[in-house]
């Protein structure tokens, strides 16, 4: 008996792009209020990396996904992993252009961190300066974020104990702060505290407690009583070092009356055992 029935159809179904699968993965992964499994999103994203590579080894889809693998493993705290496809990804960049600046300025940064927890500062300080170099093109910071970025930059050269070269750094990004923001800026109090460290180790005791003297009074200013105490804290410490116990007590005693006068134990009791050890280091 013949079948008469019409011949089968052939059904083409078109090929899933690599955009088309990558695009929405990139808008779930870059969300800040984004929820989703990091291994299903490692997994999710890696199984792209041939569809990837398919489009030319220094394509602009591979630098795309390795970029993002980067940021996926730097949130997952997969720091080696990070490291890997962040470099590869401005391996990339580097032959062909084709990321934006706020993209691999925000690369640069995740890099540091991940430099950071695998203890390479000079990694760290590599990624801060390159993505601070990319300032100028970048459009998806604020002005305080980028003196942020600077700001890091400043700690890590002391850290490092370079500290001519951090406190030369922190003195000008201090003079472009108070130029764009003033010199009653709240926000000052970090950059202050650099500088005082700074000119502390280098022995520079008068500037390192002028610092300080900001620092204490901008904090009272803008009501920042931690900042405050900790300014406190360390001009006692420098007057101790510097042979004026009387001084120094005077410190101390002013943590205290600040502790009590904000009704807050913690800080009370805190600033009645860092007196206790400050008379005991001072005989009494």
């Amino acid at each position: 008996m013949q079948d008469s029935s019409p011949p089968a159809q052939v059904i083409i179904v078109p090929q899933t792009t690599f955009a088309e699968r990558f695009t929405p993965l990139s808008t779930t992964l870059h969300d800040p209020e984004g929820i989703f499994s990091g291994s299903q999103m490692y997994a999710d994203l890696s199984a792209l990396i041939p569809l990837a590579k398919a489009q030319g080894e220094h394509s602009a889809e591979l630098a795309q996904l390795y970029a993002a693998l980067a940021l996926l493993q730097g949130k997952r705290d997969e720091w080696e992993e990070q490291r890997t496809f962040g470099l590869q990804a401005l391996a990339i960049q580097q032959r062909n252009p084709v990321l934006p600046a706020d993209e691999v300025l925000a690369l640069h940064y995740s890099l540091s961190l991940g430099a950071a927890e695998l203890e390479q500062p000079e990694q760290v300080i590599e990624h801060l300066r390159a993505a601070i170099a990319l300032i100028p093109q970048d459009h998806s910071l604020s002005q305080r974020q980028h003196f942020g970025l600077r700001q890091e930059l400043g700690y890590w050269l002391h850290l490092q104990g370079d500290y001519a070269a951090a406190l030369a750094y922190n003195r000008q990004l201090l003079a472009d702060a108070e130029a764009a923001f003033g010199a009653d800026e709240a926000e000052l109090t970090g950059m202050l505290t650099n500088l005082a460290q700074n000119t502390y180790e280098l022995k520079e005791w008068a500037q390192s407690e002028a610092y300080l003297q900001r620092v204490v009074s901008l904090s009272r200013q803008h009501h920042k009583l931690d900042i405050e105490l900790d300014g406190l804290f360390q001009l006692g410490v420098l007057a101790h070092e510097r042979g004026d116990n009387g001084r120094a007590l005077g410190y101390f005693q002013q943590r205290i009356e600040l502790a009590r006068e904000a009704d807050d134990d913690y800080l009370l009791e805190r600033a009645e055992e860092d007196l206790a050890e400050f008379k005991q280091r001072a005989g009494g």
